[in-house]
């Protein structure tokens, strides 16, 4: 009897190690991309279902790092998107995706991110200039921002990971001058 206790304590304490470690702040992987494309691939390099994805520059925003794919799924769970803009660095790395909804979606949206990450790290909220509530979670190097569009009857969600920064962040950890 004492082994089986002393068995099922470790079990418990096991799978609760696992569970904390699929959600640790700074763990690896936790958002490693959006949908099948991982931060830091190159616009030229992307692929889907084995096949070379061909990006267009977006003609709704002037950002010459906005690109959009066409027949895109526009579905996030029960979420109907009207955009999503893909953006690359100056040097064509895979760096933020932007999405696009009616306002009347953001219950639904905040639902699947807080579900997704608030267990990770609890957003900060804030207000912005127009009155629009502003979300903000940090996930790794990543920076999720869900703004509930109350200017201008959008809202959006935006992913973004300095690739850059994470491209340093490596270099620099693995130093073994000193």
């Amino acid at each position: 009897m004492k082994q089986i206790s002393i068995l099922a304590l470790f079990l418990a304490a096991s799978l609760s190690l696992m569970a904390q470690s699929n959600k640790k702040p700074n763990g690896k992987g936790l958002i490693p991309g959006f949908r099948t494309m991982t931060w830091g691939v190159h616009i030229d390099s992307t692929m889907k279902n084995g096949r070379k994805v061909t990006f267009l520059k977006s003609n709704t925003i002037s950002d010459p790092n906005a690109y959009v794919l066409e027949n895109e799924d526009m579905t996030i769970g029960t979420v109907t998107l009207n955009n999503i803009y893909y953006y690359f660095t100056d040097r064509g790395r895979f760096t933020k995706v932007m999405m696009v909804a009616d306002k009347k979606y953001f219950a639904d949206m905040k639902y699947i991110l807080s579900y997704k990450y608030d267990d990770v790290q609890a957003p900060q909220i804030s207000k912005t200039s127009n009155g629009s509530t502003v979300y903000q979670w940090t996930v790794d190097d990543v920076r999720i921002t869900l703004t509930d569009g109350s200017a201008d009857g959008f809202m959006t969600v935006t992913f973004f990971m300095d690739f850059n920064l994470h491209e340093f962040k490596i270099i620099n950890s693995g130093v073994s001058d000193f």
